[in-house]
């Protein structure tokens, strides 16, 4: 039984994930403990049977077949943490796995905890809209999210998935909502972008952030491959005049890959 003292952070791993769902499952573990160090749990939500560590827990969605019809998206299923039936906990933070804990996640974790309302979310980086990267979620007080995606009520979609879904349904309802800190998670895709006309502005929100978000391209196991990072970004940047990168992949590729 868990004990009502421990932090739950949830993760979503569907379908092959890029090919390395496990790799992807213990990196987030690793870097969980690495970087709070109150008592906490993962849970993972599944549709298949993963070689993770023992201490991650696995919890089975492959019944959550709302999810599995013509015209879904795969993160859909994150919609399923806002059904209290689903997730089973007064309150949880949701974590993408296609992020990097770089620095200690209790302010975090702090704030979110002490917002009232029912979900904390990040302002996405390029639209009006939300990025559900990061979230912390109150299911009982947020179910009517999952409610609206059971009932065939559709919102506009800029990006296809949950977030634009989550956003319209709170609007629809004139919710309240809380957003993370700008220095609490922030866009690798984003810093990299800046660092070209502010390179002093890049770096510096760079080093701050507690959560580095990778969206689209490329992933953390193509960032971190050999030569990746000096034929996509070095020679671009040298010729912006600058010797070194606004973001530190080196810390990054350590933080993800290392205990």
């Amino acid at each position: 039984m868990r004990v009502e003292s421990e932090t739950v952070f949830a993760c979503v791993a569907t379908g092959p994930l890029y090919g390395l769902a496990d790799q992807y499952i213990n990196a987030m573990y690793r870097m969980l403990s690495k970087h709070y160090k109150r008592p906490f749990q993962l849970r993972c939500y599944t549709d298949r049977r993963r070689e993770v560590d023992e201490r991650i827990r696995q919890m089975d969605c492959s019944s959550w077949l709302e999810f599995q019809q013509d015209g879904t998206h795969p993160t859909d299923y994150k919609i399923g943490l806002f059904n209290p039936v689903y997730a089973d906990c007064e309150e949880l933070i949701y974590l993408d796995l296609s992020l990097v804990i770089q620095r200690n996640l209790t302010p975090l974790v702090d704030f979110a905890s002490g917002c009232s309302q029912g979900l904390v979310v990040v302002q996405d980086w390029f639209y009006d809209g939300y990025n559900s990267s990061v979230m912390r979620i109150r299911p009982r007080d947020m179910k009517y999210v999952y409610d609206d995606y059971l009932a065939g009520i559709k919102y506009p979609m800029q990006i296809a998935g949950d977030q634009d879904y989550i956003y319209g349904s709170t609007r629809a309802r004139g919710a309240a909502v809380a957003l993370f800190p700008s220095e609490h998670v922030d866009s690798f895709k984003r810093l990299m972008r800046l660092g070209l006309h502010d390179f002093v502005a890049a770096r510096q929100c760079a080093a701050q952030a507690l959560i580095v978000k990778f969206h689209g391209r490329p992933k953390m196991h193509v960032l971190f491959s050999f030569g990746y990072v000096f034929f996509k970004y070095r020679v671009r940047y040298w010729l912006h005049g600058h010797w070194t990168l606004p973001v530190d992949v080196k810390r990054l590729r350590m933080a993800w890959l290392r205990k």
